[in-house]
């Protein structure tokens, strides 16, 4: 498989073994937008993939206990995307 310069920080991560792909969950995701299968690579190293749309006008509760499990008592990082904020409370950053 040929990746390209600018692959993403995930590929990088699991191409370098730093990663227990089975702990691993994206959560809100809406896409690149250039192609259907946007998310099919990190489902196949097991990374649990939970788009955008699944997550609207519901509780995320169940959801969150299914992560936890997921994750068990091992170390856990977490981070939080810009985007994830409407644009109207952080100007400049993110996309529309």
């Amino acid at each position: 498989m040929k990746l390209l310069p600018t692959a993403p920080p995930f590929r990088r991560a699991v191409e370098e073994g730093l990663l227990d792909c089975k702990r691993v969950a994206q959560i809100g995701l809406r896409g690149s937008g250039y192609a259907a299968n946007d998310f099919d690579w990190s489902r196949s190293q097991g990374f649990r993939v939970v788009e955008a749309h699944t997550c609207w006008n519901q509780s995320l509760a169940p959801l969150m206990t299914e992560i936890r499990a997921q994750m068990g008592a091992g170390p856990v990082y977490i981070s939080f995307d810009i985007d994830g904020l409407d644009p109207a409370f952080a100007p400049g950053t993110g996309t529309p």
